[in-house]
């Protein structure tokens, strides 16, 4: 959700992210149910640890994490794998027409985020990515703000015609919010002063996906050409 603030300074996302610990707590309560499961061995034997330590309460398993730089190291790689694991079939594809390249292009970055974040897609005429994509700062679990002078900076630089910006909700659904919703018309006016157009604005919620422009509830947002060729959503 974003909350009501248009600028923000923004920059590349870190290559080592902050430690996930919301992420990290959801995976260990999910191997506390599977004690016999391999990867509770796995990740038992590579941080030293005693599998009985994912059955601890909540703050009692953030406290243990911080203190132990092995064990956090461990569920880093642990994540890392499971993201390959879900897109080591994808084929990365510069062409945003089709909707399934563009959503798992945000999906790719998303998974596993403790905290929203924007990244926005500058595209050619021809819906085909350009030079790099912008990623905002963190922020919290359930707000971050649109960094709409970012966004325009680095369209206009790239000589982008049109944009497909995106954001997570790491702990919610992929549905807009009040905020998203006011956030969006607002991007959207200010690129059209400045020629471009905005795409779409894709909602990330884990492998859950939602186009604003493909729900069709806010036509007033985008162009009126067609933009996705291939419509399939995920």
């Amino acid at each position: 959700m974003f909350a009501q603030r248009s600028g923000m300074s923004g920059r590349k996302a870190d290559r080592l992210p902050p430690l996930p610990v919301p992420v990290i707590l959801r995976l260990l309560s999910e191997l506390a149910l599977h004690p016999d499961d391999p990867m509770t061995g796995m990740i038992a034997k590579f941080a030293s640890a005693d599998p009985k330590l994912f059955a601890l309460p909540p703050d009692e398993l953030v406290r243990y994490i911080r203190r132990n730089s092995r064990f956090a190291a461990s569920m880093m790689l642990i994540i890392e794998l499971l993201r390959e694991k879900e897109f080591s079939n994808d084929i990365f594809s510069e062409d945003f027409s089709d909707y399934n390249n563009a959503s798992r292009f945000f999906m790719r970055h998303f998974m596993f985020r403790p905290a929203e974040q924007v990244v926005a897609a500058p595209l050619d005429s021809d819906r085909r990515i350009i030079g790099d994509a912008y990623v905002s700062g963190s922020g919290t679990s359930f707000s971050t703000y649109m960094p709409v002078r970012e966004i325009v900076r680095v369209c206009v630089l790239s000589g982008a015609y049109q944009v497909v910006v995106s954001h997570n909700h790491p702990d919610g659904e992929a549905l807009p919010s009040v905020n998203d919703i006011i956030a969006t018309k607002k991007l959207a006016e200010i690129l059209n002063s400045f020629e471009i157009d905005l795409a779409d604005h894709i909602i990330i919620a884990g492998t859950d996906s939602f186009s604003m422009r493909l729900s069709g509830q806010y036509p007033q947002f985008f162009s009126k050409n067609e933009f996705y060729r291939r419509k399939s959503e995920k």
